[in-house]
């Protein structure tokens, strides 16, 4: 088949054009992926942290006659340093605590192999004692205004 003259050279024009942007698109999914990744695994993270300083229930509460179930916030904190001396996060800290709740901040940082770029995800999660089938303390909760946490979720 003869070749034409006009067709010379378009093909390394296509890509040369092409090239960056098929380079920049698997960027953006292997990158944005990885960053996805950490989003999840500091939220993740938040929320396992947030139940072990919800576990730091306040025992004189929990034993005298109301049987209020309490978060001891002095008591939170070091299980909230025990979970994350096992655990792998950039950084943490206890935003709030109180003794209904605790909320852990976490942030993972992703650096990305094609972009270039750090993405630092920051995730915030709260947690409360569980009430179970007690419903002492699902009246409690009630009363403060709060949905009371139930031991399982509905099937």
């Amino acid at each position: 088949m003869p070749r034409r003259p006009d067709d010379r050279g378009s093909l390394s024009i296509f890509v040369v054009v092409l090239a960056p942007a098929i380079l920049a698109l698997a960027g953006l999914v292997i990158d944005g992926g990885g960053a996805l990744v950490a989003k999840q695994r500091a939220a993740d993270q938040a929320e396992q942290a947030a139940r072990a300083g919800a576990n730091a229930i306040n025992i004189e509460q929990l034993r005298s006659p109301a049987g209020n179930r309490w978060i001891a916030c002095a008591d939170a904190g070091p299980l909230v340093d025990a979970y994350f001396a096992r655990s792998r996060a950039d950084s943490y800290s206890v935003v709030a605590c109180d003794v209904t709740s605790i909320t852990v901040s976490v942030t993972v940082k992703y650096e990305s192999i094609i972009l270039g770029q750090v993405f630092s995800m920051t995730q915030d999660a709260t947690a409360s004692p569980i009430c179970g089938t007690d419903q002492l303390c699902a009246a409690q909760a009630q009363s403060a205004g709060q949905q009371p946490s139930p031991l399982h979720e509905a099937q």
